[in-house]
């Protein structure tokens, strides 16, 4: 599909899991709802191209355990990872960066942590290690 969603036959168009585009991950609902809200805008005439860049949080919510993953965690891009906490106490932080910036993240029941951590993403916002270890609360 093109990033407007479109086929080959420029009258159909595909959403959801059948949907490949780069850098684009598989089997969430929140990325079928976004392909679904593109398409609806371009069936009403307007001119609206799907991001890949948009950012999907991976949560997941289990007995005892909230966790929410986001961004790039795996690539093996990132220049630094901090963490923090005690796994075995089942409070974790895990904060990615490429250059001073944000570029994923995992946590373990730190859900306000987390949220601070995507607006700083989504910003583009540039942290130093103490700007790092203050969102994290790790003493310095």
């Amino acid at each position: 599909v093109d990033s407007h969603l479109r086929t080959g036959d420029p009258d159909v168009y595909c959403v959801g899991d059948a949907a490949e585009l780069p850098g684009t991950v598989g089997g969430l609902w929140s990325v079928g709802n976004a392909h679904g809200k593109t398409v609806a805008a371009n069936l009403a005439g307007d001119d609206r191209r799907y991001s890949a860049d948009e950012l999907t949080p991976v949560q997941l919510k289990v007995s005892g355990i909230d966790l929410r993953s986001f961004g790039d965690v795996s690539s093996g891009d990132a220049t630094h990872r901090f963490t923090a906490g005690d796994v075995s106490a089942a409070r974790w932080k895990s904060l990615y960066a490429v250059d001073g910036r944000v570029v994923g993240g995992v946590f373990i029941n730190e859900m306000q942590t987390a949220n601070q951590a995507i607006t700083i993403l989504k910003r583009n916002n540039r942290l130093d290690e103490t700007a790092v270890k203050e969102l994290l609360h790790v003493d310095t």
